[in-house]
């Protein structure tokens, strides 16, 4: 029904609130104000906390301003170096002739602990001619320096690659009817212990972006 207005009255006397009506308007604004801070307080609170744990991606040309004199470089061999030697033997690298990078997956195998840092075995995967396996192995066994031969050839499911169609890193490489599946270590093993280490502070290349050296991989092949 709809309410009649005409009996209203403009006598402020009459429209002060009782004094269980003002209890009630303070008790709804203080309820506001606990909720208020109760859904944005912590966000607040925990927003220095978030901003430390959270990884920084800066772009290398940075780097320069997060060096600090206590820092240690470490340069890793990668298996790329391998890749002229093992053209050079006839051994056919298919995602070269596609322009893409090779699948990086993280593995069930672990590293070897040191300190406080440990972390799983990260792999780099090239699809390899069946015809042309063993040559692989041989060629790249040189080169201890870029990881040397490959630690798992076959079955990705042995060392626990559930689905090598979605590699952590890289670009997929489907297998042709006459290719095998041949994992090399990878330097991308040292940014998955990190991530379980969580360092104060690291510099890290990005998969796929290397760091080159004056070194030539026959001085490296000929153990010069």
């Amino acid at each position: 029904m709809p309410t009649d207005l005409s009996d209203r009255t403009n006598d402020p006397e009459q429209q002060r609130l009782s004094p269980p009506a003002k209890r009630a308007v303070k008790g709804a604004c203080f309820g506001f104000f606990v909720d208020y801070f109760d859904i944005y307080l912590p966000v607040v609170a925990l927003t220095p906390a978030i901003a430390y744990f959270q990884a920084q991606h800066t772009p290398a040309s940075s780097v320069r301003e997060l060096w600090r004199d206590d820092f240690v470089a470490f340069l890793l061999g990668c298996s790329f170096s391998a890749e002229e030697r093992l053209l050079s033997a006839g051994v056919r690298l298919r995602h070269l002739e596609t322009g893409g990078n090779v699948p990086m997956f993280r593995t069930s195998l672990r590293c070897r602990p040191v300190g406080r840092f440990h972390g799983p075995v990260v792999v780099s995967m090239r699809a390899i001619r069946r015809s042309e396996v063993e040559r692989a192995v041989a060629v790249t066994a040189e080169l201890p320096f870029a990881h040397g031969a490959p630690l798992h050839v076959g079955d990705p499911a042995e060392i626990g690659i559930a689905d090598p169609s979605t590699p952590d890193w890289g670009d997929p490489m489907p297998l042709e009817a006459d290719e095998v599946p041949v994992f090399w270590a990878c330097g991308v093993t040292p940014q998955a212990v990190l991530a379980e280490v969580r360092p104060e502070l690291a510099i890290t290349h990005a998969p796929g972006c290397m760091f080159l050296t004056d070194l030539r991989v026959a001085d490296l092949a000929a153990g010069r």
